[in-house]
């Protein structure tokens, strides 16, 4: 992989500086701790991802419409993500800047985008939005760089970090199957290989978790980071405007 591609895939360029993303550094952990029986490809589930994302960011700062219109699918989405938000008293104190904000940490050298910082109920934190059917344990660890990277540079203090995991799926009537669509791929998990399933009509759900142990995690992305360096040293060192190029 060139330079300049190994640049734009795992860093943000930040007042002149190149800097290592939260998620390359946490890609070292194993992602898929779990098993699905699938037809089709990541890349439909990392589009899948990123569409969810946009639109529930749209929703935050109160601009779904036009995405509902486009995609059906997206329906239930909102219909789960406005019942979390009621439920957890969910509220963004600053539309523009606190949806996919941009936050970075420069004595440690990394940086990241922070889905949403909010208020729920009388707590202050981010909340990462994830989708799929399991939380895969580098979660923790991006949180807490997250949450490390927005304390330093907002000179703030907040007080947790949660995880807003959305699930849309269709339900198998006879087995009770799950299967997930990820534009032309689908992915089934449990029921009976043999049924001839009958599916119901999409449903979503939204598991809402907030994360003890920030300064454990916290150690651990550090550590983590501290491995990714080492593996792509090589790259890291031709990086004429990453600080740490000299000691990696």
């Amino acid at each position: 992989m060139g330079i300049d591609l190994f640049k734009q895939k795992f860093g943000y360029e930040i007042q002149g500086m190149w800097l290592p993303r939260v998620t390359a550094i946490t890609s070292i952990i194993s992602k898929f701790p779990f098993v699905l029986k699938e037809t089709g490809g990541f890349r439909d589930r990392l589009a899948w991802g990123t569409q969810v994302h946009e639109f529930v960011g749209g929703m935050l700062q109160g601009s779904e419409h036009e995405a509902l219109e486009y995609d059906p699918q997206l329906v239930p989405i909102a219909a789960a993500v406005r019942s979390w938000q009621k439920e957890h008293d969910v509220e963004i104190l600053d539309s523009e800047r606190d949806v996919e904000r941009r936050v970075h940490d420069q004595e440690q050298m990394y940086a990241g985008t922070v889905d949403a910082v909010a208020r729920v109920g009388e707590k202050r934190g981010l909340v990462e939005i994830k989708t799929g059917a399991h939380l895969a344990p580098e979660y923790l660890l991006q949180t807490a760089g997250y949450s490390n990277a927005l304390m330093r540079e907002s000179g703030a203090q907040y007080d947790a970090r949660w995880i807003l995991r959305i699930d849309q799926y269709e339900e198998c009537e006879g087995c009770l199957a799950k299967r997930r669509r990820r534009g032309h791929s689908s992915f089934l998990q449990g029921g009976l290989e043999i049924c001839n399933h009958q599916w119901g009509i999409p449903k979503a759900d939204c598991e809402f978790l907030e994360l003890p142990e920030y300064e454990q995690d916290l150690r651990a992305f550090f550590a983590a980071k501290e491995i990714w360096e080492w593996h792509n040293r090589n790259h890291l060192r031709k990086i004429m405007n990453y600080p740490k190029r000299h000691v990696v």
